[in-house]
């Protein structure tokens, strides 16, 4: 793990944490804040670094950018996808797995990369 990775990650995670309370501000009863784990998702994830746990730090870093209704921008989306493919880490949002779920599925899956 380099402080490099670590440092975008909790960036990152920082970023999703402020869309996320933006969001809920405007609208507490979106149907994002059904999912449990974004409204102190960035917590979650600080956590997992200080454990020296960056996988499940990224995975719940992904659950918080593709499970909530933000507007989170591209070029992180895709810089967020690159971690884990250089960490070889499994990513359940990858283009690849998102086009094998049932179409049910994939309207669920927000800020998806083609």
């Amino acid at each position: 793990m380099t402080e490099t990775t670590t440092t975008a990650v909790l960036s990152y995670a920082e970023l999703a944490h402020r869309l996320i309370h933006e969001l809920h501000a405007r609208d507490p009863k979106h149907a994002t804040f059904s999912q449990v784990g974004l409204l102190d998702g960035r917590e979650t994830v600080a956590q997992y670094v200080r454990c020296g746990e960056l996988g499940c730090a990224l995975h719940h870093l992904l659950y918080m950018v593709h499970e909530s209704a933000i507007a989170f921008p591209r070029p992180a989306v895709v810089a967020i996808h690159q971690l884990a493919e250089k960490l070889s880490e499994p990513n359940h949002y990858s283009p690849d797995n998102v086009a094998r779920m049932l179409p049910e599925h994939r309207n669920c899956v927000f800020n998806a990369l083609p």
